[in-house]
């Protein structure tokens, strides 16, 4: 197995699981019987993959993939909380971060991502969006998309996202992931 070409199949893996497409046969649809309101809720298509989503793709495909990092640390929003003030948030009240870096933004509709760690081996995803809606899009479509991951949630203020995802589902790390939401919860632009 190519070890160097991993982190692309990893970062379309990313892609397709952010944002699955999905696809209706009208055709068929008519001779059904009408769905109870439940199951027309869960038939509901989920929209499609942002355009920048599709380009991401693309570059990923073609090696672009530095130049998509650096181009989403060159167009971080005004309107976020900065991933950094986060981890900063979090440092200051005890909670060391550590391994912080730079994912992908543009799967979640994000323009900016950096993840990292905090004790108890705790995963962190801080993204930084344009506007308070579309932080609210990434985050419906972020939950959706990857809600096959336990012990995961995704949490809004303003337009920014943080992700918490717990790697042992226990009191304490209950605990933490409750004590990091109170921060990020506190924090301002």
């Amino acid at each position: 197995m190519r070890t160097d070409r991993l982190p692309i199949s990893l970062g379309v893996f990313c892609l397709v699981v952010a944002f699955p497409l999905t696809g209706c046969d009208r055709a068929s649809a008519t001779s059904r019987p009408a769905p109870s309101a439940k199951a027309a809720e869960l038939a509901k298509p989920t929209p499609p993959p942002l355009p920048s989503a599709i380009a991401s793709v693309a570059a990923v495909e073609r090696g672009d993939l530095g130049r998509i990092f650096r181009e989403e640390a060159a167009n971080r929003p005004a309107a976020a909380i900065p991933a950094e003030t986060v981890f900063a948030a979090f440092d200051k009240s005890g909670v060391a971060v550590k391994e912080a870096r730079q994912h992908l933004a543009r799967p979640f509709g994000a323009h900016y991502c950096s993840g990292a760690k905090v004790e108890r081996d705790i995963a962190l995803s801080v993204c930084e969006y344009t506007d308070a809606a579309s932080a609210s899009t990434g985050r419906t479509g972020s939950e959706r998309g990857l809600a096959s991951i336990p012990n995961r949630q995704v949490l809004r203020n303003g337009a920014t996202t943080l992700t918490i995802r717990l790697s042992q589902k226990d009191a304490p790390s209950e605990a933490l992931a409750q004590r990091l939401a109170a921060t990020f919860a506190k924090l301002k632009k």
